[in-house]
Protein backbone atom coordinates (compact mmCIF):
# COMPACT_ATOMS: atom_id res chain seq x y z
CA UNK A 1 0.00 0.00 0.00
CA UNK A 2 1.80 3.47 -0.97
CA UNK A 3 0.19 6.56 0.34
CA UNK A 4 -1.04 9.61 -2.23
CA UNK A 5 -0.14 12.97 -1.30
CA UNK A 6 -1.66 15.37 -4.72
CA UNK A 7 -0.35 18.94 -4.19
CA UNK A 8 -2.59 21.04 -7.29
CA UNK A 9 -1.29 24.45 -8.50
CA UNK A 10 1.20 24.65 -5.57
CA UNK A 11 -1.76 25.23 -2.86
CA UNK A 12 -4.41 22.59 -2.66
CA UNK A 13 -4.15 19.49 -1.20
CA UNK A 14 -5.42 16.02 -1.31
CA UNK A 15 -4.46 12.93 0.39
CA UNK A 16 -4.90 9.31 -0.70
CA UNK A 17 -4.23 5.53 -0.67
CA UNK A 18 -3.68 2.66 -3.42
CA UNK A 19 -2.48 -0.82 -3.44
CA UNK A 20 0.02 -0.07 -6.62
CA UNK A 21 3.32 -0.27 -5.04
CA UNK A 22 5.95 2.61 -6.12
CA UNK A 23 7.86 0.54 -9.10
CA UNK A 24 4.18 0.06 -10.03
CA UNK A 25 3.33 3.37 -10.51
CA UNK A 26 6.26 4.58 -11.87
CA UNK A 27 5.17 2.49 -14.72
CA UNK A 28 2.26 3.71 -14.76
CA UNK A 29 3.47 7.48 -14.64
CA UNK A 30 5.64 6.84 -17.29
CA UNK A 31 2.70 5.48 -19.74
CA UNK A 32 0.50 8.30 -18.28
CA UNK A 33 -2.07 5.94 -17.19
CA UNK A 34 -2.48 6.47 -13.70
CA UNK A 35 -6.26 7.93 -12.95
CA UNK A 36 -5.74 11.05 -10.99
CA UNK A 37 -9.02 12.37 -9.02
CA UNK A 38 -8.66 15.62 -10.90
CA UNK A 39 -8.17 16.68 -14.29
CA UNK A 40 -4.89 18.10 -14.07
CA UNK A 41 -1.18 16.79 -15.35
CA UNK A 42 1.63 15.19 -13.50
CA UNK A 43 4.32 17.93 -13.45
CA UNK A 44 6.49 16.24 -10.95
CA UNK A 45 6.45 12.83 -8.97
CA UNK A 46 8.81 12.26 -5.81
CA UNK A 47 9.05 9.02 -3.85
CA UNK A 48 9.88 8.72 -0.26
CA UNK A 49 9.41 5.65 1.66
CA UNK A 50 6.02 4.58 1.27
CA UNK A 51 4.69 8.05 -0.22
CA UNK A 52 4.71 9.27 -3.50
CA UNK A 53 3.90 12.73 -3.73
CA UNK A 54 2.79 14.12 -7.20
CA UNK A 55 3.15 17.88 -8.54
CA UNK A 56 0.16 18.57 -10.41
CA UNK A 57 -1.45 21.78 -12.48
CA UNK A 58 -4.94 21.70 -13.25
CA UNK A 59 -6.45 21.38 -16.18
CA UNK A 60 -9.39 23.86 -15.98
CA UNK A 61 -9.18 27.43 -14.73
CA UNK A 62 -9.87 28.92 -11.35
CA UNK A 63 -12.22 31.31 -13.32
CA UNK A 64 -14.22 28.36 -13.58
CA UNK A 65 -15.48 28.49 -9.81
CA UNK A 66 -17.13 32.49 -10.72
CA UNK A 67 -20.95 32.96 -10.73
CA UNK A 68 -21.74 34.61 -14.32
CA UNK A 69 -22.49 37.99 -12.30
CA UNK A 70 -18.99 38.14 -10.43
CA UNK A 71 -17.47 37.25 -13.96
CA UNK A 72 -19.43 39.74 -15.46
CA UNK A 73 -18.13 42.46 -12.57
CA UNK A 74 -14.56 41.42 -12.89
CA UNK A 75 -14.82 41.81 -16.80
CA UNK A 76 -15.81 45.39 -15.94
CA UNK A 77 -13.06 45.77 -13.88
CA UNK A 78 -10.70 44.95 -15.35
CA UNK A 79 -11.59 47.79 -18.74
CA UNK A 80 -10.91 50.18 -16.47
CA UNK A 81 -14.71 50.93 -15.04
CA UNK A 82 -15.17 52.37 -11.14
CA UNK A 83 -17.72 50.19 -8.80
CA UNK A 84 -20.12 53.30 -9.48
CA UNK A 85 -19.85 52.59 -13.58
CA UNK A 86 -20.25 48.48 -12.74
CA UNK A 87 -23.30 49.29 -11.01
CA UNK A 88 -25.10 51.75 -13.55
CA UNK A 89 -23.99 49.31 -16.34
CA UNK A 90 -25.12 46.31 -14.65
CA UNK A 91 -28.40 48.09 -12.94
CA UNK A 92 -27.48 46.88 -9.67
CA UNK A 93 -26.41 48.79 -6.18
CA UNK A 94 -22.08 50.08 -5.31
CA UNK A 95 -22.95 47.48 -2.34
CA UNK A 96 -24.14 44.03 -5.23
CA UNK A 97 -20.89 45.06 -7.04
CA UNK A 98 -18.76 45.48 -3.66
CA UNK A 99 -20.64 42.38 -2.56
CA UNK A 100 -19.52 40.16 -5.90
CA UNK A 101 -15.76 41.46 -5.91
CA UNK A 102 -15.40 40.23 -2.34
CA UNK A 103 -17.09 36.48 -2.70
CA UNK A 104 -14.96 36.37 -6.11
CA UNK A 105 -11.95 37.42 -3.91
CA UNK A 106 -12.48 34.57 -1.51
CA UNK A 107 -12.97 32.28 -4.51
CA UNK A 108 -10.03 32.66 -5.76
CA UNK A 109 -8.15 33.05 -2.69
CA UNK A 110 -6.44 36.34 -3.39
CA UNK A 111 -6.49 39.70 -0.77
CA UNK A 112 -6.27 42.56 -2.93
CA UNK A 113 -8.62 43.78 -6.11
CA UNK A 114 -4.90 44.18 -7.91
CA UNK A 115 -4.27 40.43 -7.26
CA UNK A 116 -7.82 39.61 -8.27
CA UNK A 117 -7.40 41.21 -11.44
CA UNK A 118 -4.05 39.86 -12.33
CA UNK A 119 -5.43 36.16 -11.55
CA UNK A 120 -8.61 37.28 -13.66
CA UNK A 121 -6.35 38.58 -16.38
CA UNK A 122 -3.91 35.57 -16.57
CA UNK A 123 -6.89 32.98 -16.90
CA UNK A 124 -9.44 35.01 -19.00
CA UNK A 125 -10.81 33.60 -22.20
CA UNK A 126 -13.78 34.10 -24.71
CA UNK A 127 -14.10 30.51 -24.50
CA UNK A 128 -14.18 30.31 -20.70
CA UNK A 129 -16.82 33.50 -20.77
CA UNK A 130 -19.43 31.63 -22.28
CA UNK A 131 -18.57 28.14 -20.72
CA UNK A 132 -19.08 30.34 -17.21
CA UNK A 133 -22.29 32.37 -18.32
CA UNK A 134 -23.87 28.64 -19.81
CA UNK A 135 -23.41 27.42 -16.37
CA UNK A 136 -24.60 30.31 -14.78
CA UNK A 137 -28.14 30.48 -17.28
CA UNK A 138 -28.42 27.08 -16.60
CA UNK A 139 -28.43 27.50 -12.72
CA UNK A 140 -30.62 30.34 -12.86
CA UNK A 141 -33.22 28.52 -14.33
CA UNK A 142 -32.77 25.51 -12.63
CA UNK A 143 -33.76 28.12 -9.30
CA UNK A 144 -36.48 29.64 -11.17
CA UNK A 145 -38.35 25.97 -11.65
Amino acid sequence: MTKLLYIIDNHNFLFSETAYTQPELDGLFAQNALKLPVRAEILQCLHLEGLSILALRSLESPLAVLTGQQFNVLELLAKGKTVSQISLILKISNSTVRFHLNNAKEKLRVETRNELLSCFSRYHSPPLRKQILRKSNKQDQTNSE
